[in-house]
């Protein structure tokens, strides 16, 4: 029976395959990031651009004078091995009442889930 031989070039592959997995599984967790960061200086078209064309836009959300407490939650390993990071948001000032969750993923922005509330008589502003 031969001994196991070892190869830099199968070593090489084994890690370049490795790297690429886990920058993949990691991506959800660098756009959701941006897209905190984005929300928290107040760029809204930045957090619309990252959350890309699915109807949902911050901007829209924020009106004039709103603002959002935001973080990022924190990824399980589930989460991580299906790809996704979520985000909450909660409107303050003139968004008052919105809130929501974002699902990142690889591939940017995937779910949206907001819903608007009244607090004791205060409601946000209607369009």
């Amino acid at each position: 029976m031969k001994p196991l031989r070892f190869s830099l070039c199968g070593l090489l592959i084994l890690t370049a395959l490795l790297a690429a997995f886990c920058y993949w599984r990691d991506r959800p967790r660098q756009i959701a990031n941006r897209f905190v960061a984005a929300i928290e200086a107040g760029e809204y078209e930045l957090a619309d651009f990252i959350a890309g064309d699915g109807g949902f836009s911050v901007t829209e959300l924020a009106g004039s004078g709103g603002e959002f407490w935001v973080g990022p939650q924190r990824q399980t390993v589930s989460d991580w091995l299906s790809g996704q990071c979520h985000v909450r948001f909660i409107g303050k000032g003139a968004a008052l009442g919105t809130d929501g969750m974002v699902t990142a993923t690889a591939f940017g922005v995937d779910e949206v889930d907001v819903s608007r509330k009244s607090y004791g008589g205060i409601s946000p502003p209607r369009k």
